[in-house]
């Protein structure tokens, strides 16, 4: 026994001493591993509370250009009146040389009355009317071209840094600017680069907040590279129901394929969906309703996406949109609506799908309003039907609820409820919804192992949804009897083929080149109120963050605060909204422009926050008398006559309502005058009641 014992204590030393000897390396190891994942998981907290609070990071320090030599500061009072032509001295072609012939220009002078001496990068007007160049950025906005100052050759001549295609005869007007900052006059660069030669298409708006969205981004990035993939990760098989012009592209290849899916490396465009990500989770979770059902959440999204964009026709001219971009205009075509509806209702965890008629013939092309579409909501094995065309669900038998996809394919009285008369009847028909394509949204971003990944390390408040659940989803959907095709819906696809074909060598046309640049400038005419303006950016990312819930203590959870962020939105909608006075004073054709594009967009928006907030008086002020009274053929007046007609619907202005419903004439008209029918319908209800 006493052997047994010498020999088990024998045995513990081993063991204590090889134990010791081996504990400080692995102690480190351990120590260093964990010290790792600490400060891995610390940036990650670190980029996701960035995200959460981007409003914060939006930067309003910008400074107009101002104007150093006009009529008012020339050497005798008058305008400067010049010429263009080539420089006698510069290759042959070349229309650069500007010459005033009313000789009151004085460019060498030092002082005159106070402006500065004309230097290289100053920025020359030249108000010529040439309808060679009237696709031109300037042109098209402004009416005039603006030329960087290349050269100051004497008193009355000037080289400036581009060309005009033909040489002008006829005097014009000349003045010249100087930007005061650095970053107004970046912008603007961006913007005519983007215009000109189509450079960055996937991410050339230079928003107030692309320093943040760069610092997450280059984040991230370093959080992945001490991340290991997933083994076994493979691309979703949905892919493959991609038309095969899609899947056959060689550009997008560079974002559908597997090694590109697999990445772990974030693009830099892709700061923009997450930025998307955030408003769409921030927006729906006070735009869905305090109920918990999901058909009631999914209607009250769907009610604030037509409410709160406008319809706009399919246009060749137009650009196409993502939906981050849909929600910061305002505007957007019926597809677009349907794709921010689906997107609202993914982060409250309610399932969206894009039904068609089916067509087992279709290899390429994606649904439009004239072909036949509809988003569904997927609900315990039913698929409850919108229409954003109309503006509204379909509703099911007798008018009541909403209509679901297999009582329409059972019974044709359904869709023949939304007939008006004999002359105006509804565009569907129970004949194409016999069988029908159920069409899954998602982007190259959600099929990524990357969006996969992240989104996994999210929880609690900071969750917002990067991915799409194809696959559980697809299988739901094909254990219904109603759809015969479950597919990617090709459409997000498309608008990314198309955003990168505004700047692919496919089409050198003349006729090719001219479309691109005038969608480019479509886009960038649209986007720079938003950058010359950062106050209604602001009020705009403010606006979507609406009424939330802020942890006071995280050892408590329960302890909460609301935050209203509407309140601060308000505040900088009236800042981006000039006065009349300052409108007045403004001498810049160029900000004259955007200012008042700034007060339009700023006066409607604030009628729709008071409408949210339940401040109905006041919304319908500032969409009668700011809106459509002070703008009758302003940009706004399709939508501020809906949102109107609600307005008195909710305070029982009844009549109001459907004058306002019947007199319309937009885009979605049809579903405005069936509204006004089932106004109607109630009024008669209640006086035989």
């Amino acid at each position: 026994m006493t052997e047994n014992v010498s020999r088990f204590f024998v045995l513990m030393f081993l063991l204590g001493y090889l134990g010791c000897n081996d504990s400080p390396s692995q102690s480190t190891s351990q120590h260093s591993a964990v010290q790792s994942a600490k400060a891995r998981q610390q940036l990650l907290d670190d980029l996701v509370g960035k995200l959460n609070t981007l409003p914060k990071y939006v930067n309003l320090e910008l400074h107009p250009p101002r104007i150093i030599l006009d009529a008012r500061s020339s050497t005798d009072g008058q305008e400067i009146l010049a010429v263009c032509g080539p420089s006698p001295n510069g290759p042959e072609g070349l229309n650069n040389m500007l010459t005033v012939v009313t000789g009151n220009a004085g460019f060498q002078r030092s002082e005159i009355q106070q402006r500065s001496r004309i230097q290289s990068g100053d920025l020359v007007r030249y108000f010529a009317n040439l309808d060679e160049d009237a696709q031109e950025f300037e042109i098209a906005a402004y009416g005039y071209f603006e030329m960087p100052v290349a050269q100051v050759l004497d008193d009355n001549r000037l080289l400036v840094d581009a060309s005009l295609t033909h040489p002008v005869a006829d005097p014009f007007k000349l003045q010249i600017w100087r930007y005061v900052d650095e970053r107004t006059q970046k912008i603007r660069e961006r913007l005519k680069v983007y215009q000109e030669f189509g450079l960055y298409p996937l991410h050339w708006q230079p928003s107030p907040d692309e320093v943040i969205l760069e610092q997450i981004y280059q984040g991230l990035n370093q959080w992945f590279a001490r991340a290991k993939p997933r083994t076994g990760w493979q691309a979703d098989p949905l892919l493959e129901s991609l038309p095969e012009d899609l899947r056959k592209s060689k550009i997008l290849q560079k974002y559908i394929s597997h090694d590109a899916l697999g990445s772990l490396i974030f693009e830099v465009h892709e700061s923009r969906l997450l930025q998307q990500a955030i408003w769409m989770r921030d927006i729906g979770l006070w735009a869905r309703g305090d109920s918990f059902d999901p058909v009631a959440r999914a209607t009250a999204l769907f009610d604030w996406t037509v409410r709160n964009i406008q319809l706009v026709a399919q246009n060749d001219q137009r650009p196409p949109q993502e939906p981050w971009e849909v929600i910061l205009q305002g505007r957007g075509t019926a597809i677009e609506r349907a794709w921010v509806f689906a997107l609202l209702c993914r982060h409250q965890r309610i399932d969206i799908v894009i039904l068609s008629p089916y067509n087992p013939n279709r290899t390429s092309g994606t649904p439009s309003e004239n072909t036949g579409f509809l988003p569904a909501l997927f609900h315990e094995g039913e698929l409850y039907l919108f229409d954003p065309v109309l503006g509204m669900p379909i509703p099911g038998p007798n008018g009541t609820g909403i209509a679901t996809l297999e009582q329409i394919q059972s019974d044709d009285r359904l869709f023949r409820q939304l007939d008006i008369d004999s002359d105006n009847r509804y565009s569907q028909t129970q004949d194409q919804w016999k069988t029908a394509t159920a069409s899954i949204v998602a982007s190259p971003l959600a099929l990524s192992h990357r969006a996969s990944i992240l989104e996994s390390q999210l929880a609690g408040k900071d969750a917002f949804v990067l991915t799409a659940p194809t696959a559980i989803l697809a299988q739901r959907l094909e254990a219904t009897g109603s759809i015969q095709d479950v597919r990617l819906w090709d459409y997000p696809f498309r608008t990314l083929l198309a955003k990168r074909l505004l700047t692919a060598s496919q089409d050198r046309t003349r006729s090719g080149e001219s479309l691109k640049r005038s969608r480019r400038t479509h886009a960038a005419i649209d986007f720079c109120v938003f950058a010359l303006i950062p106050e209604l950016w602001k009020a705009r990312v403010l606006h979507f963050q609406g009424k939330r819930e802020k942890v006071i203590d995280p050892e408590h959870p329960g302890l909460v605060e609301e935050i209203n962020s509407h309140k601060e939105s308000l505040e900088f909608y009236r800042r981006a909204r000039p006065t009349a006075r300052e409108l007045a004073q403004i001498t810049s054709t160029e900000e004259l422009k955007f200012k008042t594009i700034a007060k339009q967009h700023a006066g409607y928006w604030t009628g729709l926050i008071c409408m949210d907030d339940g401040k109905t008086a006041v919304a319908i002020d500032w969409l009668k008398e700011r809106t459509l009274e002070d703008w009758p053929d302003g940009p706004w007046t399709d939508g501020a006559r809906y949102n109107l007609a609600r307005a008195y619907e909710a305070i029982g202005k009844l009549d109001e309502a459907i004058a306002l419903y019947e007199a319309d004439t937009s885009l979605q008209q049809f579903g405005n005058r069936l509204r006004a029918r089932q106004l109607r319908s109630s009024q008669l209800k209640k006086k035989e009641e």
